[in-house]
């Protein structure tokens, strides 16, 4: 029997990135974040995804990839602009509050074009009936 109700799990995911990758085209550094699943194996819903740089940054790009059976897709490039960080100015953050749906198997990934260091933070639900 199939429940009327959608139920949800959280999936949140966090990595530290820091290795420069300048492609676009999947190759190069590129680290996992996370894998679509759930738990009842129907995949995951992102609902926002959190960058924040631990230091000082320069004008550059975080690009996130899609995964489906090894090949990486470039999905979507996000601006870091240039800050230094002080006593009374923080880091770089930015927030994207982006809805899609993570299939079954395949793979969110993240890579920063300059070798600074950020905190990548996905939060997603996996979702099941």
């Amino acid at each position: 029997m199939i429940s009327s109700r959608v139920k949800y799990q959280t999936e949140n995911q966090s990595v530290t990135i820091s290795t420069a990758n300048p492609n676009r085209n999947g190759t190069g550094t590129i680290t996992p974040i996370l894998t679509g699943a759930g738990p009842q194996d129907y995949g995951t819903i992102v609902k926002r995804i959190i960058i924040k740089a631990t230091g000082n940054t320069t004008s550059g790009m975080i690009r996130f990839y899609l995964d489906a059976g090894g090949s990486y897709y470039l999905f979507t490039e996000v601006p870091i602009s240039a800050v230094t960080k002080s006593a009374s100015d923080h880091s770089f953050v930015t927030v994207l509050d982006i809805e899609f749906l993570l299939g079954l198997n395949q793979t969110l990934s993240v890579s920063t074009e300059k070798a600074e260091t950020f905190i990548v933070t996905v939060e997603a639900l996996g979702f099941y009936f």
